[in-house]
This record gives structure tokens, C-alpha cells and sequence, in this order.
């Protein structure tokens, strides 16, 4: 643990926590592994490499409704057209 870090408020997470968490849809089907997080301007977005493609999801509560890092899975809404290249 780095020292000198703040305390994370309620839905706030370092990105190397991110990093490696296994991608699940809402409906429970594996999508992939979090890669990787681009820090954005609007909003920042999870890097997600699924069986050899590789897709970004924006990072926000309306399509990443649940992040728990100690049980390693976020869960994605897939839209259309979010994870196909």
C-alpha cells in the first residue's frame, strides 16, 4: 500500500484495484478481465480484453452498477454496440 493516499469516499477506487477484475454482464455472462482504465475528461473508462477483443466502457454508475473488488467482478449493462468492435 502507498503511503500518503487518501481515504476513498463511497464508489471510489484506485485503478490498479481495477486492474484485473473479472468483466461480468449484469445477467451473470463473463464478458472478459478489466486490463486497464483511460482517466477521461467526462468520464473515465475500464479497459476490458474479452476472448482476444478488446472494448472501453465508460465508467459510470448507469453501466458499471456494481464494482467489488474483494470478490474480483464488476458487472456491465451491455448496449448495443458497446462491446462489439
Amino acid at each position: 500500500m502507498v503511503e500518503g493516499r487518501r481515504e476513498l469516499g463511497e464508489g471510489e477506487f484506485w485503478p490498479e484495484d481495477l486492474v484485473g477484475l473479472e468483466a461480468r454482464s449484469v445477467e451473470g455472462g463473463r464478458l472478459g478481465v478489466v486490463v486497464g482504465v483511460v482517466a477521461g475528461l467526462a468520464q473515465d473508462r475500464l479497459v476490458v480484453d474479452g476472448a482476444g477483443s478488446t472494448f472501453e466502457v465508460p465508467f459510470v454508475d448507469d453501466l458499471v452498477p456494481v464494482v467489488d473488488v474483494e470478490q474480483g467482478f464488476v458487472e456491465i449493462v451491455v448496449l448495443p454496440g458497446l462491446i462489439e468492435p
